[in-house]
């Protein structure tokens, strides 16, 4: 998973929309920085979606302390 790309769709059941502004919850991010993934590429509609680069997850105070906001 070294330096590999994660693709991230979301659709709501009934009407098939793409979910909008999703984003992975910081459990998954750990997840995501742990397995050495670099980038997630997110779909927000057919043609939109943005690429995050997970370096800047590991440079988020809140993952590294553990904080999950609750």
């Amino acid at each position: 998973m070294i330096g590999s790309t994660m693709y991230l769709c979301g659709k709501e059941m009934e009407s098939g929309e793409y979910v909008k502004n999703t984003i992975c919850c910081l459990i998954c991010k750990r997840m995501v920085i742990n397995t050495g993934i670099s980038r997630v590429i997110i779909r927000d509609s057919k043609t939109e979606y943005r690429i995050i680069d997970a370096k800047d997850w590991i440079n988020n105070d809140d993952i590294l302390e553990g904080n999950l906001g609750y």
